[in-house]
């Protein structure tokens, strides 16, 4: 009749040990999704961050006289704006130590933080009007002079641990 001598405690012992690892891998498991979570929010706030750059930047090119705003300042690193001959690696965080990072974006940005966007303003190449007018007294898109700008944001996240770049080509018309 005693035959069964303490294997019910060793058999509950069992099921709380293999309860005891569920629950340390649950735990494990829900702490990887919630730090994947949060990388994934931080890169959307990056990227989110960049586009309104990126929006800004253009908006601010719209507004340049080419002459002056532009051309004038070409090689001037304070004023983040390379010209036709300048060679940018967008990957190489030294090119990122002259961009312009205070873009006025710093009330607008998706998390509410203070960081500002990076820019820059790379004039890709200038081309020149194909002939005076355009066929039938109007204007042809060939016939203005215009610039081919490149403009690439950086855009952070609150912490600065997460970057997006997003870049765009502008042809800006130069007015005589």
């Amino acid at each position: 009749m005693n035959t069964q001598r303490g294997s019910a405690l060793i058999l509950s012992l069992l099921i709380l040990l293999v309860m005891t690892m569920l629950g340390i891998t649950a735990m494990s498991t829900s702490t990887l999704q919630e730090r994947m979570a949060a990388n994934d929010r931080n890169q959307k706030i990056a990227f989110q961050n960049s586009e309104l750059t990126l929006a800004q930047t253009e908006a601010d090119a719209r507004d340049m006289d080419f002459m002056t705003d532009l051309r004038g300042v070409v090689g001037n690193t304070d004023n983040h704006i390379y010209g036709e001959d300048a060679v940018l690696n967008y990957h190489d965080a030294t090119t990122w130590d002259n961009a312009d990072c205070g873009v006025a974006i710093e009330l607008n940005t998706v998390d509410g933080s203070s960081s500002n966007g990076c820019r820059l303003i790379h004039i890709v190449e200038q081309t020149t009007a194909l002939e005076a007018g355009g066929g039938y007294g109007q204007l042809d898109q060939s016939n203005l002079t215009t610039a081919r700008l490149r403009l690439t944001a950086l855009g952070t996240d609150g912490s600065g641990k997460a970057q997006a770049k997003v870049q765009s080509t502008f042809d800006k018309v130069i007015t005589p």
